[in-house]
This record gives C-alpha cells, structure tokens and sequence, in this order.
C-alpha cells in the first residue's frame, strides 16, 4: 500500500522547500562564518528545506576590498567550503554559497552549489559593478574570461563556469541557474539564457546595499525576473554584519514564483534571517509548454549539465508553505479591486451577470 509520503510528499507533487538565509556574519573571520551557515543548515533542515541560499562571498564577507588578496584568506574560504559541503551530507540539506576563488591567476567572485556532501559546481559572477560604492574589478575577474571547465579542489574536479544547469537526479522538474547580485541588475541577465535551457529554479547570492527606495525596486526585479523567465526565483541579500565601511546591507531575502512573491525577510535583523516558501516547479514547466512565446524562443545549446542529489521532503512535515489564496483568478491588490468592479458592472449592463472572474479578467 502507498505510504502518506508516496501519495502527497511535495517532491511527487512537484514542490521544493527552499531558504533564503542572511547568517551573522564578520568580515573575513572564515571560521565563524563556516561556523553560522553550518548552524543555518541545521535550523533548514529541521524545517525540511532542500535547498538553501546564502548571500554572496557569505564564506569570507563581500566586504573584505584589498583583504581578497591574502592568500591565507583565499586558502581558508577553500577550507571553509569544503566544510560546508560536509555539512550538506550530515545534515541532509543542499546549498549555495559564495566564496572567493583564485584560478590561473585570476581571482573570481563565485557560488557553489554543494549537496550530498559533495561541491557539485561553481558559477563565476558576469557583470562586475565598478560604479558608485562599488569596485569589484579592483579584485574580481569577469565571468568572460573563465577559462578551465573543472577546477581541483581537494581531490574532486568540480565543474566551472557559467554555462552550468545543475539539474536534481530524482525529481526532474528541479533545474537550478545561477546568477550573482549584479547579474540579475544587468540589461540581459544569465537568467534569461539559463531558463530558456531548462532552468526552473533561478537562485541569486546578492550583496546588494541599502539605499533609499532600493528595496522596493529590488522587490519589483525579482518578481519581474521570475514571470518573464516562467520560472521560481530565489534571491538571498547579505545581512547587516557586512555593515563595516560606508554602504549598509540589510539581509534582503526573497522568494517569488511566476510573478508572485511569496516571502521576503524582515530587513535589518542582526540576528539570521530566513525566509521559507515551497516553490510548484512541475507548474513552471506546465505554464512553459502552454506559453507559445517561451516555446518559440531559442534556447542555448552549450550549456553543461552538472547533476545534484536534492534532499527528500519528509511527510512528517508540513505539506506546504507557500500563501494559498481562496480567490486564485482574482488579484490581491486592493488598487486593482476597482477595476474589476467596474468591468464586472458593464457585464451586467450588457446582460450577463453571470460571467466569470477569468472572463472579467481579460478584458
């Protein structure tokens, strides 16, 4: 007979738990920010997440500037990220961190992927800011000029790259791309390529600072991001810790899904903030075969495939998290509400009172 978990488990049914986490966090102290993402994924896990995301150079801090060229710092955040791949495979949850990386000479700004204890992949940031407060060419190399496919580490080649879809071995609706904080700012982002090969599940380790407005605009992008590319989006902003020189940083984590927000966290927390949702990615791929736009565009034949083991949701768990609405066709916004009403009322004086909140909607 079919368990409970077999019937109704949110992988068979098409969900994924994930977590966008801002731990505490000190500038360029590696071993306690190893310290506090290994107790997130802790706190993930009894909360049945699959998957976390942390913000970007979460293992070092994005605010390190000239300290990105000590090699004791380069070689701990190595260390660093081999413990939390450990992690992932004892305490049964997937993750993406960032961390610097030197290849060939050449430092990057990158996210890996770890799972089943293991570093699966590492996705080098594209577009560098070097405008306003920010100056990350000054220690950061462009994605463009990524040059070997696998890198060593430890024992293990680890693929590298942009071109990277990291794609769950047991539930194939789970497709994960990977683009980093000003990525998703640019006017063509690696998202848009990565969904239209097959990526369902879009993630962001941002340290994006705090400015007047900028959260509302941020909030916007997102959900922007995530209707036009038919896909879930998955954005992890660093937390105050990083607040050490002349920006402030917020902690800023969101999870939207086909134009919806789910989430967010509270801003300007010190303590972890974390924000949970259950992301229905068999209804991304199902609203991708009815978009004719989404099937009519060209989708890049050059990226690599880089397999992951995504953790399984427990049955004892809840069985969503994510907001259900009782009136799904209709919007939630109370600007709108006056424009249904007037468009219901010239159906009535048309002589059809009876029509639908769908019917009333596309017109």
């Amino acid at each position: 007979m079919p368990t409970p978990e077999n019937l109704f488990g949110r992988s068979r049914l098409g969900f994924v738990r994930v977590a966008s986490i801002a731990p505490a966090l000190r500038v360029a102290d590696v071993d306690y920010n190893v310290e506090q993402i290994s107790a997130a994924l802790a706190q993930a896990a009894a909360q049945d997440v699959q998957l976390a995301i942390f913000p970007e150079l979460c293992i070092t801090a994005y605010s390190c500037a000239d300290l990105f060229y000590q090699g004791h710092l380069l070689h701990a955040a190595l260390g660093g990220l081999r413990r939390i791949a450990q992690a992932t495979g004892t305490e049964f949850v997937s993750c993406v961190v960032g961390l610097p990386l030197l290849v060939a000479g050449r430092l990057y700004n990158c996210a890996a992927l770890c799972a089943g204890g293991r570093i699966c992949g590492l996705v080098p940031k594209t577009y560098l800011p070097t405008y306003g407060e920010f100056y990350e060419r000054r220690w950061f190399t462009p994605a463009s000029a990524a040059l070997p496919p696998f890198v060593e580490i430890g024992q293990q080649a680890v693929p590298f790259g942009v071109d990277l879809l990291f794609s769950a071995v047991e539930m194939a609706d789970c497709v994960i791309g990977i683009e980093i904080c000003e990525d998703l700012w640019a006017v063509e982002p690696p998202s848009g390529r990565l969904a239209l090969a097959g990526a369902t599940l879009l993630v962001n380790p941002s340290a994006g600072n705090e400015l007047l407005g900028k959260a509302a605009y941020r909030r916007d992008l997102v959900r922007q991001q995530s209707a036009r590319c038919l896909a879930a989006y998955v954005y992890a902003g660093a937390g105050p810790g990083e607040s050490s020189t002349d920006t402030v940083y917020a902690g800023h984590g969101l999870i939207a899904e086909n134009g919806s927000l789910l989430v967010e966290t509270e801003r300007f927390c010190f303590d972890k903030q974390m924000a949970v949702a259950d992301l229905d990615l068999q209804r991304m791929n199902h609203e991708r075969v009815r978009n004719t736009t989404f099937s009519q565009a060209a989708p890049s034949s050059t990226l690599r495939n880089a397999p992951f083991a995504l953790p399984r949701s427990e049955a004892s768990q809840p069985l969503l998290r994510r907001p259900l609405a009782r009136t799904p066709f209709v919007p939630t916004d109370p600007a709108r509400a006056p424009n249904i009403a007037a468009k219901s009322s010239v159906f009535r004086r048309w002589g059809w009172p009876g029509v639908c909140v769908t019917s009333v909607l596309s017109v």
